[in-house]
């Protein structure tokens, strides 16, 4: 009998225990005086858009939760989730939705009705406003010499990058992506004059479900275009024409000399066959009054630039310019700076260059002028000649 009494006695505090290990999973959720909360939304978060918004957060252990409403606008607005006991994630798009900051309430509620305790989740909504605001990554420059290369200002935190809008060699249209940590582009089938823009990327925040780009801006560049417009070969070694002019100096091919400027030759064979201009006791000459050597181009209207690179000097010209016309010569050296397209006084050794525009196709004259005295020379290594797009 004692047996048996053990035996059943045993069998009523096992069967205590069971119930008390079933009863655990919702002790949590239990009220004294009989109210039942289930499980709240676990870690909620909010995932901002465009005019949209992602509302989420991890499932929770009470198999009894069956639903939950969202609800935001004072409790005015609302939408409603079915909730199984697989879902590891719980997660609703509301769209659409106006752009704002809300505040977002999350309930819960398990198949009897009971509903748990509010969670509250900011979440902020972009729009119109947002994408009005944008500003385009900052193109520094942009040149073109064969292939074309775009140097960038550095990214904003908030850009995910850059796309590149362009026409190829073949004329197809490209899209090129420029990272945000990418401060040089170079691009080698771009086809020269087409159309050529970009827009930049942004994503608000780190969570944001979208990508917002700023609007279309075009992008202007300089075509670098001497040798395809200009005659022979704007730099050294410069072709001469044969004819001799005493100490290693030659005339120029390609080039047209004044006689002033002949005398004090037009390429100097002993310094890199560079265009010289000299006035130096034991040459030619010792003076030179309006010398002027120079191209005449043919150019399409339009924006370009003219510049001069030195090779050495020796003194500084007396009064002397790089300098454009429209037409087919130069200015002479007292009028340049009221007649001429453009133009940049020389007065030591450094580049010297101008910007112009031509209104309207036809001829421009593009060179050097200038006068010279004593012992004074300058050489120059090469001429440059670029357009805007």
């Amino acid at each position: 009998m004692k047996n048996i009494a053990y035996i059943i006695l045993t069998g009523i505090v096992l069967g205590c225990v069971s119930c008390k290990d079933q009863d655990s999973i919702y002790e949590e959720f239990l009220v004294p005086n009989g109210i039942v909360y289930p499980m709240p939304a676990q870690k909620a978060v909010a995932k901002p858009g465009n005019k949209r918004i992602e509302i989420s957060w991890q499932n929770g252990v009470d198999p009894k939760v069956t639903k939950a409403n969202i609800f935001w606008d004072n409790y005015t607005k609302s939408v409603e989730i079915d909730i199984t006991p697989d879902m590891e994630i719980v997660s609703r798009i509301i769209d659409p939705i106006e752009e704002n900051t809300y505040s977002f309430m999350i309930h819960t509620y398990d198949m009897d009705g009971n509903v748990s305790v509010p969670i509250e989740v900011m979440g902020k909504v972009y729009g119109d406003k947002y994408k009005n605001s944008l500003n385009n990554r900052v193109l520094m420059s942009g040149i073109w010499d064969v292939d074309l290369l775009l140097n960038w200002f550095v990214a904003d935190k908030t850009e995910v990058g850059v796309n590149v809008y362009y026409t190829d060699m073949s004329g197809a249209p490209k899209t090129r992506f420029v990272e945000p940590t990418e401060t040089k582009t170079l691009i080698t089938d771009f086809k020269l004059g087409t159309p050529l823009y970009y827009s930049t990327v942004f994503k608000p925040d780190t969570m944001a479900i979208d990508e917002f780009s700023a609007s279309n801006a075009d992008i202007s560049y300089w075509a670098y275009i001497a040798d395809q417009v200009m005659k022979g070969n704007p730099w050294a070694p410069y072709r001469t024409t044969g004819s001799n002019l005493g100490n290693g100096l030659y005339a120029a091919a390609d080039w047209i000399a004044n006689a002033e400027a002949a005398k004090g030759g037009n390429v100097d064979t002993g310094y890199g066959t560079t265009l010289a201009f000299y006035t130096y006791a034991g040459y030619p000459s010792t003076t030179m009054t309006n010398g002027k050597l120079y191209q005449i181009v043919e150019l399409e209207a339009g924006t370009y630039r003219f510049s001069a690179h030195p090779y050495t000097f020796w003194g500084s010209p007396t009064k002397m310019y790089v300098t454009g016309s429209l037409g087919n010569e130069l200015p002479d050296v007292d009028n340049v700076e009221t007649e001429a397209l453009g133009f940049a006084r020389i007065t030591n050794q450094r580049v010297y260059s101008f910007e112009f525009d031509v209104p309207e196709d036809g001829p421009v004259a593009l060179g050097f002028v200038g006068s010279l005295s004593g012992n004074q020379y300058t050489l120059w290594s090469e001429v440059q000649l670029w357009r805007k797009f």
